[in-house]
């Protein structure tokens, strides 16, 4: 079964995305090394260049990380939450004060409590994503990079043959 995160901007669909992309570029590139003596291991390349297992690596990761990070209870900022009056009348005079006294307002001062709250939500996400890039380069490096890599030498030898020839 296949995990889809449920934001459309998810470190996930964006990592998905970026690779796709960076993965076809290598591809058309690849594909201007092709030559008759070259096509067997430029199709081997190729192949190698799919984000499948990646992807598969990262869907895991990605719901790891979402279990492991999640967002903090709203109940543990209620201790920044206060009660204030605004009255408008304790600088005033005279009439003035009376007329002023009418505009106090009372209300819940939110503003550090949702500040604590950007706090922590900012270092749970700068985590899940350090965390994320980490595994991802991991995956990348074993899916992708060093099996090319292998297959480069190959690659780099007929060409050579073919330009000397």
């Amino acid at each position: 079964m296949l995990y889809r995160p449920r934001s459309p901007d998810s470190f996930l669909l964006r990592f998905q995305s970026a690779l796709s992309g960076h993965l076809s570029e290598l591809r058309e590139a690849l594909g201007r090394c092709r030559t008759l003596e070259t096509a067997a291991i430029v199709n081997r390349i190729g192949a190698l260049l799919s984000p499948s297992p990646v992807f598969r690596d990262m869907e895991r990761v990605n719901r790891e990380l979402t279990t492991a990070h999640p967002l903090p209870e709203a109940a543990r900022y209620h201790q920044w939450i206060d009660y204030v009056q605004y009255d408008p009348s304790e600088s005033e005079e005279g009439l003035m004060k009376l007329v002023a006294r009418a505009f106090t307002r009372h209300g819940y001062d939110l503003l550090s409590a949702i500040q604590h709250l950007e706090e922590d939500a900012a270092h749970q996400l700068s985590t899940f994503q350090n965390t994320f890039d980490a595994r991802a380069a991991l995956s990348i490096s074993e899916h992708i990079t060093a099996p090319v890599q292998a297959k480069l030498p190959i690659l780099r030898e007929l060409l050579e043959w073919n330009f000397n020839s």
